[in-house]
């Protein structure tokens, strides 16, 4: 990975804390924020396609809560 690259993934576990699948992948955007917003997407993406009722998803950052809870306020060019 060069530096004009971000890199995002997840783990999905169950009930019981067990792994049960995870994701990964790279942007060719060298932003750490917009690496944390992919991966809420593609968590979010995977938890409703496979229907999933319930979901915990837990983040690292403090700016993307913000985003999440006031989604106005996210950049333009982190939009999808």
């Amino acid at each position: 990975m060069d530096s004009n690259q971000a890199s995002y993934g997840g783990v999905y576990r169950d009930y019981k804390g067990l792994v049960i699948g995870a994701f990964s992948s790279t942007l060719d955007i060298p932003s750490s924020v917009a690496a944390e917003v992919m991966a809420v997407i593609k968590a979010i993406e995977l938890a409703w396609v496979r229907d999933w009722k319930y979901v915990w998803l837990e983040v690292d950052s403090s700016l993307i809560l913000i985003f999440l809870r006031f989604p106005h306020l996210v950049p333009w060019r982190l939009r999808v």
